[in-house]
């Protein structure tokens, strides 16, 4: 299971093509490395399971948030500060452990989509060396996401207390910039570049298909919900 692969020279045809082409290539491309592709996932994924049962954070679920607030012999609520500090220990805990697991998690899918689309010869245990030799790189970069989401956040909580339309710009400011910056891990993974010419790099390929980009993103995601919801 963790020899090579042999991947056929550039199984995806590199041009702009109509959406309903574009998923053809994408579901081909998916149909015949499917054991790669979701060996890879599972096997990502075991290492953030794994996180969440020793620390128990599998146990976190609306209940959790619910007994913040309990009723005594009154009828007014009572707040539990025994349940806000276990609350926030768990979630510290699931934030630190995803924090350094995501850049194996996401970054060996991107490796493994990226080295079947550019026909390079790929396994399992390639996708799992080539990921760990770029884990600081995308550790970086998701370091450098949360510093921009935490002042989205305070421009966008800004935005509202002056005014609604300075905040809705900033949430529109924020939706484009996502959109130019969607292909950043995939450009990291199949160039091996660094988080801020990563950066640049998607913004460059986005530049003159922020529509139709967008337009993709939106489909999947509704599909995604759809599967989801099956």
């Amino acid at each position: 299971m963790m020899g090579a692969v042999a991947s056929t020279p550039a199984p995806i045809r590199f041009r702009p093509m109509p959406l309903p082409e574009l998923l053809d290539e994408l579901f081909r491309l998916y149909r015949r490395h499917f054991s790669l592709i979701v060996g890879v996932a599972l096997l990502v994924a075991v290492p953030g399971l794994v996180w969440s049962l020793v620390t128990g954070i599998y146990k976190l679920n609306s209940a959790s948030y619910a007994n913040l607030f309990v009723t005594t012999g009154s009828s007014t609520p009572t707040f539990n500060s025994q349940q806000l500090t276990n609350l926030l220990g768990l979630l510290a805990l699931g934030f630190i452990g995803g924090f350094f697991l995501l850049p194996i998690s996401v970054g060996a899918v991107y490796r493994a989509v990226t080295d079947v689309a550019l026909g390079r010869p790929v396994s399992i245990g390639s996708v799992l060396r080539e990921t760990l030799a770029r884990y600081l790189p995308l550790l970086g970069l998701f370091g450098l996401v949360i510093l921009i989401f935490l002042g989205w956040i305070i421009a966008e909580s800004i935005g509202f207390v002056l005014l609604v339309l300075p905040g809705i710009a900033v949430f529109c400011a924020a939706i484009y910039l996502a959109v130019r910056w969607l292909l950043v891990v995939a450009a990291m993974m199949a160039e091996d570049i660094g988080p801020i010419r990563g950066l640049r790099r998607s913004w460059n390929l986005v530049s003159g298909s922020w529509w139709r980009t967008f337009g993709i993103l939106l489909i999947v995601g509704i599909l995604q919900t759809i599967i989801a919801h099956c």
